[in-house]
């Protein structure tokens, strides 16, 4: 099977801008139907950014009747308390997200009636105080 074995699965293929060079979509269409592939890197100084980008995704988002959509990014907010730890303290401290994450969870995934692809390991290790957080996920 060569490299190009998926790729050669569909007629067009196509790149948007969604968010403020934060966020695109890649989208291919094909025989079998249409596959929305959203890549994230959220802003990680600014939640008011990372919100605004939630709204533009909403917006950009076509309905599950039309295409499969796959979101993958650094999302640079926690989910849950345990999402997040220092390594110095031994504290879980994620739960300094819950307001991003309701907000993340009603704005995108909610609309879209996404789900995530859970994977419950720590994605970032390091930061000023050693922190472990899981702020890469796919849904």
């Amino acid at each position: 099977m060569s490299n190009k074995w998926f790729a050669e699965k569909f007629s067009y293929c196509g790149v948007r801008e969604i968010s403020g060079k934060r966020c695109f979509c890649i989208t291919l269409v094909g025989t079998n139907g249409a596959l929305d592939l959203y890549m994230v890197y959220a802003d990680p100084y600014s939640s008011a950014h990372r919100i605004q980008m939630y709204h533009d995704i909403k917006k950009a988002m076509r309905p599950q009747s039309e295409c499969l959509t796959i979101m993958i990014g650094d999302w640079n907010f926690v989910e849950s308390d345990v999402d997040r730890i220092n390594n110095t303290t031994q504290q879980f401290t994620g739960h300094t997200n819950v307001g991003e994450a309701k907000e993340f969870n009603r704005i995108v995934l909610q609309s879209a009636n996404l789900r995530e692809m859970e994977q419950p390991e720590y994605t970032f290790h390091g930061g000023p105080e050693r922190w472990d957080s899981r702020l890469d996920r796919a849904y």
